[in-house]
């Protein structure tokens, strides 16, 4: 793996469903790498389903041009892992990121929230 050591991580319940939130203390997940160590914190967990907030993934998660975006959600995919990420201001994204949004959004695998109430 990349060297990150174990993931800081707590149990949390949201609308009546379980998820693996990440610490903000941890590095943000910038590499696909560091995606495939959630699919190890799921078996370990039993959980299936993340909270991220917006600084737990690297600058270049939101840019499409570096792919990691896309690879990322492939590896959720192939697991069947889900990952909610909440972005309080969606208005600075950028423009593709928003449009990659409305498409994933639609899904089961990915989705981005302004919080964690909805």
């Amino acid at each position: 793996m990349s060297g990150r050591g174990r993931m800081q991580h707590e149990l949390t319940e949201l609308a009546g469903r379980a998820y693996v939130q990440l610490s903000a203390a941890d590095a943000p997940l910038g590499t696909e790498e560091h995606f495939m160590e959630l699919v190890a914190l799921a078996w370990e967990t039993g959980e299936s389903r993340f909270l991220l907030l917006a600084g737990g993934v690297a600058p270049e998660f939101f840019d499409l041009n570096t792919g990691l975006a896309g690879a990322a959600l492939q590896k959720l995919s192939n697991y069947e892992l889900r990952l909610a990420l909440v972005v309080p201001d969606q208005a600075a994204l950028p423009e593709r990121f928003k449009e990659f949004v409305t498409e994933t959004n639609r899904g089961r695998t990915f989705g981005v929230f302004t919080g964690t109430e909805q």
